[in-house]
């Protein structure tokens, strides 16, 4: 009995252990224009995104000004468990899920309407935790999208 509660204490400290490594994107971003690249897609003229990450919840509330879209605000409420949330794009109902890779987090988008729009976003954390990277793709009918956003810690 004593060797079975050791090794349940043993796998309880390494779950901590691995959940501690997982960055936390919590903050108040401002994206970096001079540092994101935006392909063939007409630049946002500012994006500011706060977060609030506790594991496993992540809310994220956009303000994305200009670009292909106009102004833009909307909220995600995701759990980075792979469970499916909805969202309002501009009136564009999308369906999304947040989930880890490694230290990344991954969040998917796809409208609920049949357009074919889906995105992904791969968000990195640098190591000083000021700056947040998020490596976004989109496929709709017009074609695909690749852009990276940088963002500084406010």
């Amino acid at each position: 009995m004593r060797s079975i509660l050791s090794a349940l204490v043993a796998v309880a400290a390494i779950s901590t252990s691995a959940a501690a490594d997982k960055p936390n994107f919590s903050g108040e971003w401002k994206m970096n224009v001079s540092k994101s690249t935006f392909g063939s897609t007409p630049p946002l003229t500012s994006y500011t995104r706060k977060v609030t990450h506790a594991e496993p919840s992540l809310t994220v509330q956009d303000d994305q000004r200009g670009g292909p879209l106009g102004d833009v605000t909307f909220t995600i409420k995701y759990t980075t468990d792979g469970k499916k949330t909805t969202y309002d794009l501009n009136g564009l109902v999308m369906e999304a899920t947040a989930r880890w890779e490694g230290d990344a987090m991954v969040t998917t988008s796809t409208d609920t309407a049949g357009f074919g729009v889906t995105t992904r976003a791969r968000w990195t954390l640098s190591a000083d935790g000021n700056t947040l990277t998020l490596v976004f793709h989109a496929d709709s009918p017009a074609g695909a999208q690749d852009v990276t956003y940088v963002f500084d810690r406010q």
